[in-house]
């Protein structure tokens, strides 16, 4: 079964929005928008968490807030720059389903590079064998990043695009952010194997921000 994440985790992995898709690209800033000098977290005092819990939290928070707008606003998803480096992630093999009940297990990984930041825009999930599970409720798969699913693609129970033509996408990656897509079962589990792909591009974050002095 599929785990479920303790409220923590889930605000911490809210306030930083790893690997966010389709709502823009403020994970590195919106060089259009101005620093905030403090970022409260509505209710954080409400919540049943421990004292050093809310302080580390806020914390993050305020540092969050402060940090200037730096992505360079002539950099989108949608149009690698010229200079950048493309990428292509299959599995070395096509696992098997694991049983039902089972953990889920990764079918690829993507890691980003260390002093780059990396854009996934091509992804494909598909079913190897014979009938297709596409429906059934039988089988889950996932996209995560840092272990906290994409919104979107957290509860796919049909394939995604085909292994040969990846359906678009647009997940933004940090340096050391970690993809994964993964699958587990409700039921069955269905005979056959399963597989996935991702493409995309990396640049460097040198390249990508924009320095605060030219955004002022």
């Amino acid at each position: 079964m599929a785990q479920t994440m303790n409220p923590y985790r889930r605000a911490a992995r809210n306030l930083w929005s790893h690997g966010r898709i389709r709502g823009g690209l403020s994970r590195l800033g919106d060089s259009s928008s101005s620093p905030t000098a403090s970022a409260q977290i509505p209710g954080l005092n409400t919540l049943p968490w421990t004292n050093a819990q809310k302080t580390a939290l806020q914390a993050r928070a305020s540092a969050v807030g402060q940090l200037p707008p730096y992505l360079h606003p002539e950099l989108t998803l949608f149009l690698p720059p010229a200079d950048s480096k493309a990428f292509q992630v299959t599995p070395l093999i096509f696992p098997a389903f694991p049983a039902v009940g089972a953990p889920a297990i990764p079918i690829i990984s993507y890691t980003a590079p260390q002093g780059c930041i990396a854009v996934i825009n091509k992804l494909a999930i598909v079913y190897i064998g014979g009938s297709p599970p596409d429906g059934t409720g039988e089988v889950v798969w996932q996209v995560t990043v840092n272990g906290a699913g994409v919104k979107g693609l957290n509860m796919l129970t049909s394939q995604v695009g085909t292994y040969a033509a990846p359906n678009d996408t647009e997940i933004l990656l940090y340096e050391g952010d970690i993809a994964v897509v993964q699958v587990y079962c409700v039921a069955g589990p269905p005979p056959g194997t399963t597989a996935a792909r991702f493409a995309g591009w990396t640049y460097p974050l040198s390249e990508a921000i924009l320095p605060q002095s030219f955004t002022s």
